[in-house]
């Protein structure tokens, strides 16, 4: 892309975190608003698919699906609804 706002994000720690560095809030992809994208095209073809999609703070993600996915328990916080799939409170 030519944006000139691109950014390529280099978690490294951050997605675990450290004794010295505990922080672990990175930007995530909420699986219930976005549960699949168009594959990536390979390097044979020059044209690439921009998908934009919006991502959600790791520390904000319990009152993201609290506020968007009303249909959903949230451990915790919302006891009543149907429980998260496994991998969606892993990510939390």
């Amino acid at each position: 892309t030519t944006c000139m706002y691109k950014h390529i994000f280099r978690y490294g720690s951050a997605d675990v975190g450290s004794k010295t560095m505990p922080c672990c809030n990175i930007p995530l992809k909420c699986k219930l608003c976005y549960p699949v994208l168009p594959p990536e095209q390979g390097k044979a073809s020059r044209k690439t698919t921009t998908v934009y999609v919006d991502t959600v703070w790791h520390y904000n993600m319990p009152e993201h699906i609290l506020s968007v996915h009303e249909e959903y328990s949230v451990p915790g916080c919302r006891e009543a609804g149907v429980m998260l799939p496994a991998h969606i409170l892993r990510a939390m």
